[in-house]
Protein backbone atom coordinates (compact mmCIF):
# COMPACT_ATOMS: atom_id res chain seq x y z
CA UNK A 1 0.00 0.00 0.00
CA UNK A 2 1.51 3.21 -1.03
CA UNK A 3 0.52 7.05 -0.43
CA UNK A 4 -1.55 9.01 -3.43
CA UNK A 5 -0.12 9.51 -6.31
CA UNK A 6 3.12 6.37 -5.88
CA UNK A 7 1.87 3.07 -8.16
CA UNK A 8 3.73 -0.01 -6.58
CA UNK A 9 4.68 -1.96 -3.40
CA UNK A 10 6.92 0.13 -1.82
CA UNK A 11 6.04 1.43 1.79
CA UNK A 12 3.80 -1.18 2.06
CA UNK A 13 1.44 -1.64 4.97
CA UNK A 14 -1.18 -4.00 6.24
CA UNK A 15 -4.31 -2.56 5.83
CA UNK A 16 -6.27 -2.61 8.71
CA UNK A 17 -8.89 -1.01 11.24
CA UNK A 18 -5.71 0.12 13.03
CA UNK A 19 -7.32 -0.35 16.55
CA UNK A 20 -3.75 0.26 17.75
CA UNK A 21 -3.39 3.97 16.26
CA UNK A 22 -6.23 4.61 18.65
CA UNK A 23 -5.99 2.83 21.30
CA UNK A 24 -3.97 5.12 23.45
CA UNK A 25 -5.82 8.38 22.34
CA UNK A 26 -9.17 6.44 23.47
CA UNK A 27 -7.98 5.56 26.91
CA UNK A 28 -8.82 7.47 29.80
CA UNK A 29 -7.18 7.97 33.03
CA UNK A 30 -9.62 6.19 36.77
CA UNK A 31 -12.64 8.28 37.08
CA UNK A 32 -15.48 7.99 39.42
CA UNK A 33 -18.55 6.45 38.99
CA UNK A 34 -21.91 7.73 37.57
CA UNK A 35 -20.00 10.45 35.47
CA UNK A 36 -22.45 11.40 31.92
CA UNK A 37 -21.55 9.09 29.28
CA UNK A 38 -21.43 12.91 27.07
CA UNK A 39 -19.58 14.56 29.45
CA UNK A 40 -16.17 11.59 29.11
CA UNK A 41 -15.59 10.59 25.71
CA UNK A 42 -13.59 7.42 27.35
CA UNK A 43 -16.73 6.35 28.92
CA UNK A 44 -18.64 6.72 26.28
CA UNK A 45 -16.98 4.74 23.58
CA UNK A 46 -17.22 1.48 25.76
CA UNK A 47 -21.19 2.30 26.87
CA UNK A 48 -21.47 2.96 23.04
CA UNK A 49 -20.03 -0.63 22.83
CA UNK A 50 -22.00 -1.99 25.77
CA UNK A 51 -25.18 -0.80 24.03
CA UNK A 52 -24.13 -2.45 20.91
CA UNK A 53 -23.65 -5.88 22.57
CA UNK A 54 -26.57 -6.04 24.15
CA UNK A 55 -28.79 -5.19 21.25
CA UNK A 56 -26.82 -8.12 19.43
CA UNK A 57 -26.98 -10.45 22.40
CA UNK A 58 -30.62 -9.36 23.27
CA UNK A 59 -32.48 -8.84 20.52
CA UNK A 60 -30.52 -10.80 17.78
CA UNK A 61 -29.90 -7.13 15.82
CA UNK A 62 -26.64 -6.55 13.54
CA UNK A 63 -23.66 -5.02 14.63
CA UNK A 64 -22.90 -3.56 12.00
CA UNK A 65 -26.67 -1.54 11.47
CA UNK A 66 -26.66 -1.15 15.13
CA UNK A 67 -23.12 0.46 15.68
CA UNK A 68 -23.67 3.65 13.78
CA UNK A 69 -27.02 4.82 15.59
CA UNK A 70 -25.33 4.05 19.05
CA UNK A 71 -22.26 6.32 17.95
CA UNK A 72 -24.51 9.16 17.55
CA UNK A 73 -26.73 8.61 20.37
CA UNK A 74 -23.65 9.01 22.51
CA UNK A 75 -22.08 11.75 20.45
CA UNK A 76 -18.95 9.08 19.86
CA UNK A 77 -16.90 10.50 16.89
CA UNK A 78 -13.29 10.32 15.43
CA UNK A 79 -11.02 7.60 17.39
CA UNK A 80 -13.24 7.21 20.37
CA UNK A 81 -15.71 6.13 17.18
CA UNK A 82 -12.34 4.17 15.95
CA UNK A 83 -12.23 2.62 19.38
CA UNK A 84 -15.71 1.60 20.34
CA UNK A 85 -15.82 -0.13 17.03
CA UNK A 86 -12.46 -2.07 17.36
CA UNK A 87 -14.02 -3.06 21.05
CA UNK A 88 -17.29 -4.16 19.60
CA UNK A 89 -15.91 -6.54 16.56
CA UNK A 90 -12.73 -7.91 18.13
CA UNK A 91 -15.23 -8.85 21.08
CA UNK A 92 -17.63 -10.62 19.11
CA UNK A 93 -15.03 -12.24 16.64
CA UNK A 94 -13.38 -13.87 19.96
CA UNK A 95 -16.08 -14.45 22.01
CA UNK A 96 -15.76 -18.24 22.58
CA UNK A 97 -12.02 -17.62 23.59
CA UNK A 98 -12.86 -14.65 25.67
CA UNK A 99 -15.69 -16.87 27.29
CA UNK A 100 -13.42 -19.92 27.96
CA UNK A 101 -11.10 -17.55 29.53
CA UNK A 102 -13.59 -15.85 31.72
CA UNK A 103 -14.71 -19.12 32.86
CA UNK A 104 -10.98 -19.92 33.96
CA UNK A 105 -10.96 -17.09 35.80
CA UNK A 106 -14.38 -18.20 37.68
CA UNK A 107 -17.26 -16.17 35.99
CA UNK A 108 -20.04 -18.90 35.39
CA UNK A 109 -21.84 -17.46 32.32
CA UNK A 110 -25.19 -19.20 33.28
CA UNK A 111 -25.43 -17.42 36.47
CA UNK A 112 -24.41 -13.95 35.26
CA UNK A 113 -26.56 -11.18 33.42
CA UNK A 114 -25.99 -10.47 29.61
CA UNK A 115 -25.17 -7.20 30.81
CA UNK A 116 -22.66 -8.05 33.32
CA UNK A 117 -20.84 -10.68 31.26
CA UNK A 118 -20.74 -8.36 28.48
CA UNK A 119 -18.96 -5.87 30.67
CA UNK A 120 -16.41 -8.45 31.51
CA UNK A 121 -15.87 -9.39 28.15
CA UNK A 122 -15.10 -5.71 26.66
CA UNK A 123 -12.51 -5.42 29.63
CA UNK A 124 -11.07 -9.21 28.78
CA UNK A 125 -10.73 -7.98 24.86
CA UNK A 126 -8.93 -4.68 26.33
CA UNK A 127 -6.62 -6.43 28.66
CA UNK A 128 -5.50 -9.21 25.90
CA UNK A 129 -6.07 -8.05 22.51
CA UNK A 130 -5.72 -3.81 22.67
CA UNK A 131 -2.71 -1.57 24.33
CA UNK A 132 -5.14 -0.51 26.90
CA UNK A 133 -3.52 -0.50 30.04
CA UNK A 134 -5.08 -2.80 32.72
CA UNK A 135 -5.99 -0.64 35.27
CA UNK A 136 -7.79 1.93 32.72
CA UNK A 137 -9.75 -1.21 31.47
CA UNK A 138 -10.78 -2.54 34.96
CA UNK A 139 -11.33 0.84 35.95
CA UNK A 140 -13.64 1.37 33.18
CA UNK A 141 -15.58 -1.75 33.59
CA UNK A 142 -16.42 -0.79 37.09
CA UNK A 143 -17.44 2.75 36.12
CA UNK A 144 -19.97 1.14 33.32
CA UNK A 145 -21.32 -1.09 36.18
CA UNK A 146 -22.08 1.94 37.92
CA UNK A 147 -23.14 3.98 35.30
CA UNK A 148 -26.19 1.13 34.50
CA UNK A 149 -26.65 0.75 38.28
CA UNK A 150 -25.25 -2.31 38.52
CA UNK A 151 -23.62 -1.99 42.09
CA UNK A 152 -23.94 -4.95 43.20
CA UNK A 153 -21.68 -6.41 40.53
CA UNK A 154 -18.80 -3.78 40.40
CA UNK A 155 -16.53 -5.59 43.08
CA UNK A 156 -17.28 -9.17 41.11
CA UNK A 157 -16.13 -7.59 37.98
CA UNK A 158 -13.56 -5.54 39.27
CA UNK A 159 -12.35 -9.07 40.91
CA UNK A 160 -12.54 -10.77 37.57
CA UNK A 161 -10.47 -8.53 35.13
CA UNK A 162 -8.14 -8.32 38.11
CA UNK A 163 -7.30 -11.57 37.48
CA UNK A 164 -7.52 -11.85 33.41
CA UNK A 165 -4.99 -8.95 34.07
CA UNK A 166 -2.26 -11.25 35.60
CA UNK A 167 -1.65 -13.49 32.27
CA UNK A 168 -1.19 -12.76 28.91
CA UNK A 169 -3.02 -13.93 25.49
CA UNK A 170 -0.81 -16.38 24.78
CA UNK A 171 -1.12 -17.94 28.47
CA UNK A 172 -4.84 -17.83 28.56
CA UNK A 173 -4.54 -19.00 25.48
CA UNK A 174 -2.66 -21.88 26.59
CA UNK A 175 -4.76 -22.62 29.69
CA UNK A 176 -8.13 -23.05 27.68
CA UNK A 177 -6.50 -25.09 24.89
CA UNK A 178 -4.79 -27.29 27.40
CA UNK A 179 -8.25 -28.24 28.49
CA UNK A 180 -8.98 -30.42 25.36
CA UNK A 181 -7.38 -33.24 25.10
CA UNK A 182 -4.77 -33.34 22.08
CA UNK A 183 -6.95 -36.05 19.93
CA UNK A 184 -9.81 -33.29 19.60
CA UNK A 185 -7.77 -31.29 17.18
CA UNK A 186 -11.19 -29.56 15.83
CA UNK A 187 -11.77 -28.40 19.45
CA UNK A 188 -8.70 -27.11 20.27
CA UNK A 189 -8.83 -24.89 16.80
CA UNK A 190 -12.13 -23.82 17.77
CA UNK A 191 -11.35 -22.55 21.26
CA UNK A 192 -8.23 -21.17 19.77
CA UNK A 193 -9.35 -19.12 17.02
CA UNK A 194 -12.58 -18.57 18.14
CA UNK A 195 -14.86 -20.61 15.44
CA UNK A 196 -17.68 -23.00 16.13
CA UNK A 197 -16.37 -26.49 15.41
CA UNK A 198 -18.96 -27.24 12.44
CA UNK A 199 -17.67 -23.98 10.41
CA UNK A 200 -13.92 -24.90 10.92
CA UNK A 201 -14.99 -28.25 9.32
CA UNK A 202 -16.82 -27.30 6.80
CA UNK A 203 -13.58 -24.66 6.02
CA UNK A 204 -11.46 -28.05 5.74
CA UNK A 205 -13.45 -29.84 3.35
CA UNK A 206 -13.87 -27.25 1.37
CA UNK A 207 -9.79 -26.62 0.84
CA UNK A 208 -9.37 -30.17 0.39
CA UNK A 209 -11.53 -29.92 -2.24
CA UNK A 210 -10.02 -26.76 -3.90
CA UNK A 211 -6.20 -27.58 -3.13
CA UNK A 212 -4.77 -31.01 -2.38
CA UNK A 213 -5.73 -32.34 1.02
CA UNK A 214 -1.88 -31.25 1.86
CA UNK A 215 -1.96 -27.93 0.63
CA UNK A 216 -5.62 -27.19 1.77
CA UNK A 217 -4.39 -28.26 5.52
CA UNK A 218 -1.63 -26.03 5.37
CA UNK A 219 -4.10 -23.14 4.63
CA UNK A 220 -7.00 -23.37 7.07
CA UNK A 221 -4.68 -21.94 10.19
CA UNK A 222 -4.30 -18.81 8.41
CA UNK A 223 -7.59 -18.55 7.36
CA UNK A 224 -9.21 -18.76 10.67
CA UNK A 225 -6.89 -16.55 11.73
CA UNK A 226 -7.59 -13.97 9.08
CA UNK A 227 -11.09 -13.95 9.73
CA UNK A 228 -10.43 -12.35 13.09
CA UNK A 229 -8.64 -9.47 11.37
CA UNK A 230 -10.73 -6.57 10.27
CA UNK A 231 -10.87 -6.60 6.59
CA UNK A 232 -9.68 -3.67 4.06
CA UNK A 233 -11.71 -1.31 2.34
CA UNK A 234 -11.95 -2.07 -1.42
CA UNK A 235 -13.00 0.28 -4.42
CA UNK A 236 -14.30 -0.47 -7.63
CA UNK A 237 -14.26 1.39 -10.52
CA UNK A 238 -17.25 1.00 -13.48
CA UNK A 239 -14.91 1.30 -16.35
CA UNK A 240 -17.29 2.44 -18.57
CA UNK A 241 -17.78 5.55 -16.52
CA UNK A 242 -14.22 6.19 -14.71
CA UNK A 243 -10.71 4.79 -14.61
CA UNK A 244 -8.66 3.55 -12.01
CA UNK A 245 -6.62 6.34 -12.71
CA UNK A 246 -8.73 8.79 -12.30
CA UNK A 247 -10.24 7.26 -9.15
CA UNK A 248 -6.54 6.95 -7.39
CA UNK A 249 -6.46 11.07 -8.45
CA UNK A 250 -9.55 12.07 -6.01
CA UNK A 251 -7.58 10.23 -3.28
CA UNK A 252 -6.48 12.10 -0.06
CA UNK A 253 -3.37 12.97 -0.10
CA UNK A 254 -2.60 11.32 2.72
CA UNK A 255 -3.82 7.92 2.07
CA UNK A 256 -2.54 4.83 1.73
CA UNK A 257 -4.00 2.62 -1.09
CA UNK A 258 -2.39 0.13 -3.83
CA UNK A 259 -4.30 -1.68 -6.59
CA UNK A 260 -6.11 -5.26 -6.18
CA UNK A 261 -3.74 -7.87 -7.32
CA UNK A 262 -6.28 -9.72 -9.47
CA UNK A 263 -9.28 -7.41 -10.25
CA UNK A 264 -8.66 -4.76 -12.88
CA UNK A 265 -11.32 -2.28 -11.21
CA UNK A 266 -10.02 -2.52 -7.88
CA UNK A 267 -7.99 -0.14 -5.39
CA UNK A 268 -7.68 -1.16 -1.82
CA UNK A 269 -7.87 2.03 1.15
CA UNK A 270 -6.52 3.33 4.17
CA UNK A 271 -7.40 6.40 5.46
CA UNK A 272 -10.13 6.97 3.62
CA UNK A 273 -13.95 7.63 4.03
CA UNK A 274 -15.39 6.74 0.60
CA UNK A 275 -18.65 8.59 0.56
CA UNK A 276 -16.55 12.12 0.59
CA UNK A 277 -15.38 10.53 -3.02
CA UNK A 278 -16.95 12.89 -5.39
CA UNK A 279 -16.44 9.53 -7.68
CA UNK A 280 -18.59 7.41 -5.06
CA UNK A 281 -21.21 10.49 -4.78
CA UNK A 282 -21.65 10.29 -8.23
CA UNK A 283 -21.61 6.42 -8.79
CA UNK A 284 -18.59 5.95 -11.11
CA UNK A 285 -16.91 4.09 -7.96
CA UNK A 286 -19.03 1.95 -5.33
CA UNK A 287 -17.18 -0.38 -2.03
CA UNK A 288 -16.91 -3.37 -3.76
CA UNK A 289 -14.77 -6.57 -1.92
CA UNK A 290 -12.65 -7.59 -4.93
CA UNK A 291 -13.58 -11.41 -4.46
CA UNK A 292 -16.97 -9.85 -5.53
CA UNK A 293 -15.53 -7.83 -8.95
CA UNK A 294 -13.80 -11.13 -9.88
CA UNK A 295 -17.17 -12.98 -9.82
CA UNK A 296 -19.16 -11.02 -12.09
CA UNK A 297 -15.90 -10.16 -14.21
CA UNK A 298 -16.08 -13.77 -14.84
CA UNK A 299 -19.40 -13.79 -16.13
CA UNK A 300 -18.31 -11.22 -18.25
CA UNK A 301 -15.92 -12.66 -19.98
CA UNK A 302 -17.18 -16.07 -19.96
CA UNK A 303 -17.95 -16.85 -24.38
CA UNK A 304 -21.54 -17.49 -25.64
CA UNK A 305 -21.82 -20.82 -27.46
CA UNK A 306 -22.54 -18.45 -30.95
CA UNK A 307 -19.60 -16.43 -29.76
CA UNK A 308 -17.00 -19.61 -29.83
CA UNK A 309 -18.40 -20.63 -33.35
CA UNK A 310 -18.58 -17.63 -35.32
CA UNK A 311 -15.21 -16.89 -34.19
CA UNK A 312 -14.12 -19.15 -36.00
CA UNK A 313 -16.18 -18.99 -39.59
CA UNK A 314 -15.85 -14.85 -38.82
CA UNK A 315 -12.11 -15.48 -39.08
CA UNK A 316 -12.48 -17.69 -42.42
CA UNK A 317 -14.75 -15.26 -43.91
CA UNK A 318 -11.70 -12.28 -43.51
CA UNK A 319 -9.29 -14.85 -45.08
CA UNK A 320 -11.80 -14.80 -47.96
CA UNK A 321 -12.60 -11.11 -47.70
CA UNK A 322 -8.69 -10.56 -48.25
CA UNK A 323 -8.38 -12.65 -50.82
CA UNK A 324 -10.67 -11.16 -53.04
CA UNK A 325 -9.74 -7.70 -52.02
CA UNK A 326 -5.91 -8.89 -53.34
CA UNK A 327 -7.77 -10.44 -56.21
CA UNK A 328 -9.29 -6.97 -57.21
CA UNK A 329 -6.60 -5.29 -56.18
CA UNK A 330 -4.36 -7.30 -59.42
CA UNK A 331 -7.93 -6.52 -61.21
CA UNK A 332 -7.25 -2.78 -60.37
CA UNK A 333 -10.90 -2.81 -59.28
CA UNK A 334 -10.19 0.12 -56.95
CA UNK A 335 -14.53 0.03 -55.29
CA UNK A 336 -14.86 -3.37 -54.53
CA UNK A 337 -11.06 -3.52 -52.98
CA UNK A 338 -12.87 -0.80 -50.73
CA UNK A 339 -15.83 -2.43 -50.00
CA UNK A 340 -13.92 -5.31 -49.14
CA UNK A 341 -11.79 -3.17 -46.60
CA UNK A 342 -14.71 -2.38 -44.99
CA UNK A 343 -16.22 -5.80 -44.14
CA UNK A 344 -13.20 -6.76 -43.43
CA UNK A 345 -12.71 -3.70 -40.54
CA UNK A 346 -16.26 -4.89 -39.34
CA UNK A 347 -15.92 -8.33 -39.05
CA UNK A 348 -12.57 -7.67 -37.47
CA UNK A 349 -14.80 -5.94 -35.03
CA UNK A 350 -16.52 -8.59 -34.48
CA UNK A 351 -13.69 -10.77 -33.46
CA UNK A 352 -12.27 -8.08 -30.71
CA UNK A 353 -15.49 -8.42 -29.18
CA UNK A 354 -16.04 -4.71 -28.67
CA UNK A 355 -19.69 -5.02 -30.48
CA UNK A 356 -20.42 -8.80 -29.51
CA UNK A 357 -22.78 -8.25 -27.09
CA UNK A 358 -24.63 -5.85 -28.72
CA UNK A 359 -28.42 -6.59 -28.19
CA UNK A 360 -27.76 -9.04 -25.59
CA UNK A 361 -29.88 -9.04 -22.66
CA UNK A 362 -28.27 -9.84 -18.99
CA UNK A 363 -29.84 -11.01 -15.67
CA UNK A 364 -28.79 -10.59 -11.75
CA UNK A 365 -31.24 -12.77 -10.85
CA UNK A 366 -30.91 -12.01 -6.56
CA UNK A 367 -28.95 -8.04 -7.34
CA UNK A 368 -29.15 -6.54 -3.92
CA UNK A 369 -27.15 -5.04 -2.60
CA UNK A 370 -25.91 -4.31 -6.20
CA UNK A 371 -22.06 -4.35 -6.27
CA UNK A 372 -22.17 -6.93 -8.20
CA UNK A 373 -24.72 -5.25 -10.82
CA UNK A 374 -22.75 -1.80 -11.16
CA UNK A 375 -20.11 -4.39 -12.31
CA UNK A 376 -22.02 -5.75 -14.98
CA UNK A 377 -23.59 -2.49 -15.87
CA UNK A 378 -20.51 -0.84 -16.42
CA UNK A 379 -20.01 -3.64 -18.99
CA UNK A 380 -23.25 -3.57 -20.48
CA UNK A 381 -23.00 -0.27 -21.09
CA UNK A 382 -19.51 -0.22 -22.60
CA UNK A 383 -20.89 -3.11 -25.01
CA UNK A 384 -24.46 -2.18 -25.55
CA UNK A 385 -26.01 -4.79 -24.04
CA UNK A 386 -29.14 -4.57 -21.68
CA UNK A 387 -29.34 -5.38 -17.95
CA UNK A 388 -32.61 -6.52 -15.92
CA UNK A 389 -32.07 -6.29 -11.99
CA UNK A 390 -33.90 -8.58 -9.78
CA UNK A 391 -34.31 -8.12 -5.98
CA UNK A 392 -37.10 -9.51 -3.69
CA UNK A 393 -36.35 -7.80 -0.64
CA UNK A 394 -37.75 -3.96 -1.09
CA UNK A 395 -34.73 -2.30 0.90
CA UNK A 396 -32.11 -4.70 -1.00
CA UNK A 397 -34.05 -3.40 -4.03
CA UNK A 398 -33.28 -0.10 -3.14
CA UNK A 399 -29.51 -0.11 -2.44
CA UNK A 400 -29.35 -1.77 -6.01
CA UNK A 401 -31.13 1.45 -8.03
CA UNK A 402 -28.96 3.14 -5.66
CA UNK A 403 -25.71 1.53 -6.97
CA UNK A 404 -26.23 1.46 -10.53
CA UNK A 405 -28.02 5.28 -10.74
CA UNK A 406 -25.45 6.13 -12.74
CA UNK A 407 -26.34 4.08 -15.98
CA UNK A 408 -28.26 5.23 -18.97
CA UNK A 409 -32.21 3.80 -19.06
CA UNK A 410 -30.94 2.30 -22.17
CA UNK A 411 -28.49 -0.12 -20.10
CA UNK A 412 -30.85 -0.78 -17.36
CA UNK A 413 -34.00 -2.43 -19.10
CA UNK A 414 -35.57 -2.61 -15.67
CA UNK A 415 -35.68 -3.38 -12.27
CA UNK A 416 -38.20 -6.21 -11.20
CA UNK A 417 -39.11 -7.17 -7.85
CA UNK A 418 -39.70 -11.33 -7.24
CA UNK A 419 -38.45 -14.57 -6.08
CA UNK A 420 -35.76 -15.30 -9.09
CA UNK A 421 -38.03 -18.57 -9.22
CA UNK A 422 -40.66 -17.00 -10.68
CA UNK A 423 -38.86 -16.05 -13.75
CA UNK A 424 -38.95 -19.55 -14.57
CA UNK A 425 -42.77 -19.66 -14.06
CA UNK A 426 -43.48 -16.65 -16.20
CA UNK A 427 -41.12 -16.68 -19.02
CA UNK A 428 -43.00 -14.74 -21.30
CA UNK A 429 -43.20 -12.05 -19.02
CA UNK A 430 -39.47 -11.46 -18.10
CA UNK A 431 -38.21 -13.19 -21.89
CA UNK A 432 -35.10 -15.00 -21.93
CA UNK A 433 -31.31 -13.95 -21.24
CA UNK A 434 -28.05 -14.51 -22.67
CA UNK A 435 -25.63 -14.18 -19.42
CA UNK A 436 -27.14 -14.39 -16.02
CA UNK A 437 -25.74 -14.22 -12.58
CA UNK A 438 -27.27 -16.17 -9.83
CA UNK A 439 -25.62 -15.38 -6.52
CA UNK A 440 -27.75 -16.85 -4.08
CA UNK A 441 -28.77 -16.53 -1.00
CA UNK A 442 -26.27 -18.49 1.24
CA UNK A 443 -24.97 -19.34 4.67
CA UNK A 444 -22.37 -16.22 4.19
CA UNK A 445 -19.57 -18.39 5.68
CA UNK A 446 -17.21 -16.86 3.60
CA UNK A 447 -18.07 -13.17 4.54
CA UNK A 448 -17.90 -13.67 8.88
CA UNK A 449 -14.52 -11.20 9.18
CA UNK A 450 -17.32 -8.52 7.87
CA UNK A 451 -20.20 -10.04 10.28
CA UNK A 452 -18.24 -11.67 13.26
CA UNK A 453 -21.47 -11.89 15.43
CA UNK A 454 -22.73 -14.08 12.30
CA UNK A 455 -20.58 -17.65 13.31
CA UNK A 456 -22.36 -17.91 16.44
CA UNK A 457 -25.90 -17.42 15.14
CA UNK A 458 -25.40 -19.60 12.02
CA UNK A 459 -26.16 -23.75 12.03
CA UNK A 460 -25.83 -26.76 9.63
CA UNK A 461 -29.66 -26.84 9.68
CA UNK A 462 -29.17 -23.46 7.94
CA UNK A 463 -27.65 -24.55 5.12
CA UNK A 464 -29.33 -28.11 4.07
CA UNK A 465 -32.23 -25.07 3.68
CA UNK A 466 -30.36 -23.04 1.62
CA UNK A 467 -29.34 -25.49 -0.67
CA UNK A 468 -32.76 -26.34 -1.76
CA UNK A 469 -33.31 -22.80 -2.44
CA UNK A 470 -30.07 -21.92 -4.07
CA UNK A 471 -30.95 -25.58 -6.70
CA UNK A 472 -34.25 -24.06 -7.41
CA UNK A 473 -32.55 -20.38 -8.38
CA UNK A 474 -30.25 -22.14 -10.30
CA UNK A 475 -33.04 -24.11 -12.03
CA UNK A 476 -35.09 -20.95 -12.98
CA UNK A 477 -31.84 -19.16 -14.43
CA UNK A 478 -31.36 -22.34 -16.42
CA UNK A 479 -34.76 -22.59 -17.95
CA UNK A 480 -34.80 -18.65 -19.50
CA UNK A 481 -31.33 -19.22 -20.53
CA UNK A 482 -30.96 -18.86 -24.46
CA UNK A 483 -29.30 -21.86 -26.13
CA UNK A 484 -25.65 -21.03 -26.33
CA UNK A 485 -25.74 -18.74 -22.90
CA UNK A 486 -24.09 -18.75 -19.72
CA UNK A 487 -24.97 -18.45 -16.52
CA UNK A 488 -22.86 -17.73 -13.26
CA UNK A 489 -23.43 -19.34 -9.90
CA UNK A 490 -22.20 -17.32 -7.27
CA UNK A 491 -22.15 -17.70 -2.95
CA UNK A 492 -20.00 -15.85 -0.78
CA UNK A 493 -20.03 -19.43 1.07
CA UNK A 494 -17.13 -21.82 0.44
CA UNK A 495 -19.15 -25.12 1.73
CA UNK A 496 -19.29 -28.07 -0.25
CA UNK A 497 -23.21 -28.47 -0.19
CA UNK A 498 -23.89 -25.30 -0.93
CA UNK A 499 -21.24 -24.56 -4.29
CA UNK A 500 -20.00 -27.85 -5.49
CA UNK A 501 -22.41 -30.10 -4.70
CA UNK A 502 -25.44 -27.97 -6.04
CA UNK A 503 -23.40 -27.40 -9.38
CA UNK A 504 -22.82 -31.14 -9.62
CA UNK A 505 -26.73 -31.96 -8.95
CA UNK A 506 -27.52 -29.49 -11.49
CA UNK A 507 -25.23 -30.95 -14.20
CA UNK A 508 -27.07 -34.55 -13.16
CA UNK A 509 -30.35 -33.33 -14.17
CA UNK A 510 -29.67 -31.12 -16.78
CA UNK A 511 -27.45 -32.84 -19.03
CA UNK A 512 -27.60 -29.97 -22.07
CA UNK A 513 -25.39 -27.88 -19.55
CA UNK A 514 -22.22 -27.61 -20.06
CA UNK A 515 -19.55 -26.83 -16.70
CA UNK A 516 -17.25 -24.88 -18.48
CA UNK A 517 -13.85 -24.10 -17.05
CA UNK A 518 -13.76 -21.28 -14.86
CA UNK A 519 -10.22 -21.43 -14.22
CA UNK A 520 -9.37 -20.96 -17.89
CA UNK A 521 -12.12 -18.10 -18.05
CA UNK A 522 -10.59 -16.31 -15.22
CA UNK A 523 -7.44 -16.54 -16.03
CA UNK A 524 -8.03 -14.22 -19.32
CA UNK A 525 -8.22 -11.32 -16.15
CA UNK A 526 -6.39 -12.74 -13.23
CA UNK A 527 -3.91 -15.66 -13.92
CA UNK A 528 -2.94 -15.75 -10.20
CA UNK A 529 -6.03 -16.32 -8.88
CA UNK A 530 -6.37 -20.06 -10.00
CA UNK A 531 -3.04 -20.86 -9.00
CA UNK A 532 -3.28 -24.64 -7.83
CA UNK A 533 -7.22 -25.08 -7.72
CA UNK A 534 -8.57 -28.49 -8.86
CA UNK A 535 -11.44 -29.22 -10.83
CA UNK A 536 -13.49 -26.43 -12.91
CA UNK A 537 -14.49 -24.11 -10.14
CA UNK A 538 -13.02 -21.31 -8.99
CA UNK A 539 -12.79 -21.20 -4.90
CA UNK A 540 -11.27 -17.59 -3.32
CA UNK A 541 -10.02 -17.59 0.18
CA UNK A 542 -8.53 -14.91 2.58
CA UNK A 543 -6.10 -16.74 2.26
CA UNK A 544 -4.06 -16.70 -0.48
CA UNK A 545 -6.19 -14.08 -2.29
CA UNK A 546 -7.43 -11.46 0.39
CA UNK A 547 -10.80 -11.36 -0.50
CA UNK A 548 -14.13 -12.92 0.62
CA UNK A 549 -14.29 -16.54 -0.06
CA UNK A 550 -16.37 -16.81 -3.18
CA UNK A 551 -16.96 -19.71 -5.15
CA UNK A 552 -17.67 -19.14 -8.87
CA UNK A 553 -19.45 -21.80 -11.15
CA UNK A 554 -20.18 -21.17 -15.06
CA UNK A 555 -22.57 -23.29 -16.47
CA UNK A 556 -23.45 -22.61 -20.40
CA UNK A 557 -26.43 -24.12 -22.14
CA UNK A 558 -25.57 -25.96 -25.04
CA UNK A 559 -29.14 -26.67 -26.06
Amino acid sequence: MVTRGTIGRQARVQIDSGASSVKKNAEGSSVGGGVSSHSKPELSSRLAALTVLNDVYKRDSFANLDLPQVLHKYQVTGQNAHFATEIVYGTLRWKELIDRILKSAGLSSAKTSVEVLNICRIGTYQILFMDTPAYAAVTMSVNMAHHQKLFRQKSFINVILRKISTRTLQEWQSIVVSQVPKTQGLQRLSIRYSHPEWIIEKYQRSLEATYDKSHGDELLVPNLVRNNEPPSVTLCIRPSLITREELIEQLPKDAQWESTHYSPLGVKVKGVNPKNLPAVKNGSVGVEDEGSQIAALSLVNAPLKNEVTENKSIKNKIIEKNNVAENNVIENNMANNTAGNNVTNKLAKDITGKDTCASQRWLDMCAGPGGKSAVLASYAQKYNASLTLNEIAPHRLELVKENVRAFTDSTIERFTHVDGREYAQKPYKYGFFDKILVDAPCSGLGVIRRRPEARWRKNEEDIKQLCQLQYELLCAAIEILKPGGVVAYVTCSPTIEETRDVVEKICRDHSFMEHLDSHKIISTFAPEVVKGQQGLDTQLWEVPHDTDMMFISLLRKIN
